[in-house]
């Protein structure tokens, strides 16, 4: 599951198995997409993740070297990018028409905060949980995981800057949710 995947500049794409359930890949995907966005925090690098299904087609080429290389385009590349990009904060959206069975853990209804105010979604937008597996670095103790956040918020630009302010105010709106939440963090 999720064997394959390519970068370029600062983006990563996961191409799934065909053969495996949508469903099942989306929920394995938030999974593994929630666990980076928690281990960013940890080690000092920041993701924001934006998950789409759609068509994707792939394009066997042969350079003139002989060297064979594919290219990759479609709908879901473009949703699942134009979503990360919407996104004002540092985490995780699903847009999906595979939602989840809520409750799952990874996946949470939440107002994911937007760049655009005015965007509309055709499908369901869910945000990624990784505020539970980032307290699950930090044993389950709010206060760190808070003060986590502030430091690698504030490691990419001014405290004073309005921008940054309100990227960590939005970050942090989702910790209150989750720990305030035992659908969502049942250590508590």
């Amino acid at each position: 599951m999720y064997e394959i995947s390519h970068y370029f500049g600062d983006s990563v794409y996961f191409f799934p198995n065909p053969v495996q359930p949508i469903k099942e890949q989306i929920g394995l995907l938030s999974t593994k997409c929630a666990a980076l966005i928690a281990t960013g925090f940890h080690v000092g690098f920041l993701v924001r993740v934006g998950i789409a299904v759609g068509d994707l087609r792939i394009k066997q080429i042969t350079l003139p070297e002989g060297e064979k290389r594919e290219i990759k385009i479609g709908s879901s590349m473009a949703k699942a990018h134009a979503l990360q990009d919407l996104q004002d904060w540092v985490g995780g959206a699903v847009l999906s028409e595979f939602p989840a069975t809520l409750p799952e853990i990874n996946r949470l209804k939440y107002e994911i905060p937007l760049k655009d105010k005015g965007y509309s979604s055709p499908t369901t937008l869910e945000a990624l949980n990784w505020v539970y597996i980032l307290s699950g670095i930090y044993s389950h103790d709010k206060g760190k995981v808070i003060n986590i956040i502030k430091q690698r918020i504030l490691e990419i630009g001014d405290s004073e800057s309005e921008k940054i302010t309100f990227k960590l105010e939005n970050t942090l709106a989702i910790v209150d949710r989750v720990f305030n939440d035992p659908q969502y963090n049942p250590i508590n």
